[in-house]
């Protein structure tokens, strides 16, 4: 998935590792919840996606997408509507923060 990094979560995460000395992301948000803090998701059902989690991934995905018209126009729209919902979310978090 894709993570929008804040503040807030990076606290949950220095949280995580003085308590376990190694912290995923996920660990982070859930430690975020159990802080009572809010947490957001975006559906992305239905929406091109591909992990890249390594320099492999990397240059996998971009020699494939690039050449697959199909892929990359999936990418390309899949990216635009992900980066309104984080825009949307991010302003709903900026908000929460000076209420």
């Amino acid at each position: 998935g894709v993570f929008l990094v804040t503040q807030r979560l990076r606290v949950a995460i220095d949280r995580v590792v003085r308590r376990n000395r190694v912290c995923s992301l996920s660990d982070g948000v859930t430690q975020m919840i159990r802080d009572g803090m809010n947490v957001y998701a975006i559906d992305s059902q239905g929406v091109f996606w591909l992990d890249v989690d390594t320099p492999e991934d990397l240059a996998f995905a971009e020699t494939v997408i690039p050449q697959n018209p199909f892929l990359y126009e999936s990418f390309a729209t899949s990216a635009d509507e992900v980066e309104t919902d984080f825009a949307d979310m991010d302003e709903t978090m900026q908000q929460e923060e000076w209420a």
